[in-house]
């Protein structure tokens, strides 16, 4: 950018200087204001992209901007002079958490047009990376909601993790015209590219367990044992039934041929059901359900890292969702004891990440 000395407003390099085109200070003042109590550490490119952000300021494109982080204040130049009503009327404004003052400026300056690129289509998620570590999340979805700099649109969401950004646009085909533009934010190059989520990794499995379903409501306990045990010639040694009717969970006291017991219980009926047999992942989360309202995911951390009270411990992390919670474990080898209770009913189920 060229720096004019007169106004201190950073002006756009051309190839030519065009004096004869430039506008004059009448309408260059219609389209101008002056913003201040501006947060410190600002940087210019987070106000360009805030204030050419219309659902957050009201604003549009910006032609010029002018900061000075000493008076906390800039002047800003928009291309057209309702943006000026827009963000006027828009008043106050809170930019990075902090209320700004904005209002109308009228110097005696030139300054010049400026039209910037815009880009091309999209769909699903956009990754990005390299975005510097002093660069705010605010910043990233204002150059990202900004259609004219980046290409993209309305973010439906956003998601930081590890310094990588995963944004949905609401409009599908936003992200095509981001991944056709060269992105820059705070004069640091990033990439960008469409997300390709991680291969999912096969599970170990349980060579003493299998998953039983289609278990007839006439089959007794006894009945299930005495079948199973005659196909694998390996004494079960517990059946847990699941919540689903018909699945039960079938422990060995030694390692089993899966494919055999499979092959034998699709020859074999048991009250004129075919038991349909599944292998048992290993894993190292457990669901809970049933949790009262009044426990915390401190009193559920608590509660599964102590062998004394839940038969359980080594807890990684505990992930309160909707209802029930995830609870990830160092080593999935876990016995996960489902009888024991706190001060609130839960039931445990294991499942696959």
């Amino acid at each position: 950018m060229a720096y004019s000395e007169h106004s201190r407003i950073y002006l756009p390099n051309t190839e030519q200087e065009h004096n004869d085109s430039d506008k004059e200070t009448g309408n260059s003042e219609a389209t101008i204001i002056k913003v201040t109590n501006i947060p410190e550490g600002t940087v210019p490119d987070a106000l360009l992209f805030f204030f050419e952000n219309r659902r957050k300021s009201g604003g549009g494109s910006v032609e010029d901007i002018k900061y000075d982080p000493d008076t906390k204040s800039a002047v800003i130049t928009f291309e057209e002079r309702e943006a000026v009503k827009r963000v006027i009327g828009k008043s106050p404004l809170l930019f990075n958490g902090v209320q700004i003052g904005v209002e109308e400026f009228r110097p005696d300056v030139r300054v010049k047009d400026f039209s910037g690129e815009a880009g091309k289509a999209s769909e699903n998620v956009l990754e990005v990376r390299g975005v510097s570590s002093m660069t705010s999340e605010d910043t990233v979805m204002m150059y990202f909601e900004n259609t004219r700099r980046s290409g993209g649109g309305d973010i439906k969401s956003m998601k930081a993790e590890d310094g990588v950004f995963y944004i949905i646009f609401e409009d599908d085909q936003a992200i095509e015209k981001v991944l056709n533009k060269q992105h820059k934010i705070h004069g640091k190059t990033i990439e960008v590219c469409r997300y390709i989520p991680p291969p999912l990794k096969l599970a170990h499995m349980y060579s003493n367990k299998v998953f039983v379903t289609n278990i007839s409501k006439k089959t007794a306990q006894d009945d299930l044992d005495n079948f199973l045990a005659v196909r694998t010639n390996i004494i079960p040694v517990s059946i847990e039934y699941g919540e689903l009717e018909g699945t039960a969970l079938i422990t060995f006291e030694e390692d089993i041929d899966f494919e055999k017991l499979q092959l034998a219980c699709k020859k074999k009926t048991l009250h004129k059901s075919h038991l349909e047999i599944f292998r048992v992942p290993i894993t190292n989360c457990a669901i809970v359900r049933n949790i009262s309202e009044r426990t915390s995911r401190d009193t559920l951390e608590f509660y599964f890292d102590n062998e004394y009270r839940s038969g359980v411990s080594g807890v990684l992390d505990v992930k309160m969702l909707d209802g029930f919670c995830l609870v990830y474990f160092e080593e999935p080898e876990g016995d996960y004891n489902s009888n024991n209770i706190l001060w609130y009913k839960f039931e445990l189920s294991i499942i696959q990440e």
